[in-house]
């Protein structure tokens, strides 16, 4: 997705919570009780979730927990028509399961191409499930679940890959269902300790080595030895090191607003208030791309229902 007409771009992610008693947006055709955790219809919220839309009018904002007919309604919406967008289930790559839509302003940009891909051994085959994952978890933007840290290492690779190949920066954006402290988070960043699976994934991919620090090695086989040797140093020497994500929230010094979590649930009790939602990007050069503003925005007004039980997270990143 390229073509852009500014120096600022606005990034926004939002968990809109899965809706599937409510199969209308008209007040009227909906289920109106409210569930025993205090979650309004989803006819009760999606005019909060398309108020927030319009207010901050991001130029790209990825959902989670969509389900098809909460994506029909989204499109729908007058604020939304100058939006193009793409989502497919997660169940079978169509219709079936939760979606991770991305919508983007179709004044500012233009989708080059667009592909999908789940969190499983088989990336490519929708509808598969991973690791040790009890649910299918796929990438248009991200949602992760169980297995965590082996999807990571699968969006890090594959994010390589596109900067490698484009010289375009990636956005990753979603609900990780996991906080900093988790190890999916800290192989997107860079931070894990555990260098030793990194390097592992590194070397099982092409076009990628992992910088390592150490003493160098002492070299005194025989001659096929040390060719063998240097070809595969000069190979290594060749590829383009792994690259690491930015969190946005982590870029600036002063986040905006008076929330720092994303998760709420709907009963906004702080005992279960947790950072789960990130926007992160990767690019080359790393400083292409710079972090003016991140803020987490209120998912209440008054004493009105809850939009979500997650809050928006919103970026705004200069081109430099």
């Amino acid at each position: 997705m390229v073509h852009i007409s500014d120096k600022w771009i606005k990034i926004a992610t939002f968990n809109i919570r899965y809706a599937p008693l409510s199969r209308s947006s008209d007040i009227s055709g909906a289920q109106i009780r409210f569930s025993s955790d205090g979650e309004a219809p989803w006819a009760r919220r999606l005019p909060f979730i398309v108020d927030q839309i319009n207010w901050e009018s991001p130029d790209i904002i990825g959902f989670q927990e969509v389900l098809e007919h909460q994506y029909h309604d989204i499109k729908e919406q007058e604020v939304l028509k100058r939006y193009s967008s793409v989502g497919v289930g997660r169940d079978d790559g169509i219709t079936r399961g939760e979606y991770v839509p991305v919508f983007w302003r179709s004044d500012k940009f233009k989708a080059l191409s667009v592909k999908h891909f789940w969190l499983s051994e088989e990336p490519d085959v929708p509808g598969t499930i991973g690791w040790d994952a009890g649910q299918t978890r796929m990438v248009t933007l991200v949602h992760l679940q169980p297995s965590r840290t082996e999807s990571a290492k699968l969006i890090l690779r594959r994010s390589n890959e596109l900067v490698n190949e484009t010289g375009l920066p990636v956005l990753l954006m979603g609900d990780f269902n996991a906080p900093i402290q988790e190890a999916a988070y800290k192989v997107f960043t860079g931070k894990t300790s555990d260098q030793a699976s990194l390097q592992t994934m590194d070397q099982s991919s092409t076009g990628f080595v992992t910088p390592t620090h150490g003493t160098s090695s002492d070299i005194r086989g025989e001659a096929s030895d040390r060719g063998s040797t240097a070809n595969a140093v000069g190979q290594a020497l060749a590829r383009p090191a792994l690259q690491f994500f930015k969190d946005c929230g982590a870029e600036v010094k002063r986040p905006y607003g008076a929330f720092l979590a994303t998760f709420t649930g709907f009963q906004n009790n702080p005992m279960v208030a947790q950072v789960i939602d990130f926007i992160m990007f990767m690019s080359s050069p790393p400083d292409f791309w710079q972090v003016i503003k991140y803020g987490v925005i209120p998912n209440q007004f008054q004493n009105e229902p809850l939009a979500s039980d997650h809050r928006m997270v919103c970026a705004v990143i200069q081109i430099n």
